[in-house]
Formats: C-alpha cells, sequence, structure tokens
C-alpha cells in the first residue's frame, strides 16, 4: 500500500461533506487503491474503491509531486 501526503483546504473538506464523504474515507480508499482510472469530465486521476465499512466511492484528485495528493472530490457512483 502506497503511503501519500493528502493536502487538504476547508473548500475542499466541506465539498466532500456535502457529498458525504469523510477526509478519512477519501483518504482510506486512495491510498488502497483497487481500481485507477481517469474522472470522466475532468480527465484528473480517480481511484475507486471501498471503504472499510464496504462503502464504494470514486475519488477524484490531482499529483502534486510523487508522494503528494490535492483532493478535488469524492462521491458514491450512481448506477446507470
Amino acid at each position: 500500500m502506497p503511503f501519500y501526503f493528502f493536502l487538504w483546504d476547508d473548500a475542499t473538506l466541506s465539498h466532500l461533506l456535502e457529498n458525504g464523504v469523510s477526509a478519512e474515507e477519501f483518504e482510506e480508499v486512495v491510498s488502497a487503491a483497487e481500481y485507477v482510472t481517469k474522472s470522466n469530465s475532468s480527465e484528473r486521476p480517480a481511484t475507486i474503491g471501498y471503504t472499510q465499512e464496504d462503502r464504494l466511492l470514486v475519488c477524484v484528485y490531482e499529483f502534486v509531486d510523487a508522494e503528494t495528493i490535492l483532493p478535488i472530490t469524492a462521491f458514491e457512483p450512481t448506477k446507470e
């Protein structure tokens, strides 16, 4: 499992909370990446995975460097 530093700011934390996702859940999913892809809307890296509570999340972020991640958003995927 890779180790990352996460750069959190109040705006991003608020955005995640509006989506019902905590910073801890975001870090958990990204750090234990099960599936890495790109966001459909922004082409940024996105990790899809489960939290310890078996909740499926999509986490979108940017790499600042090899060890540092700038979180962008996270949400539960919709079934379409």
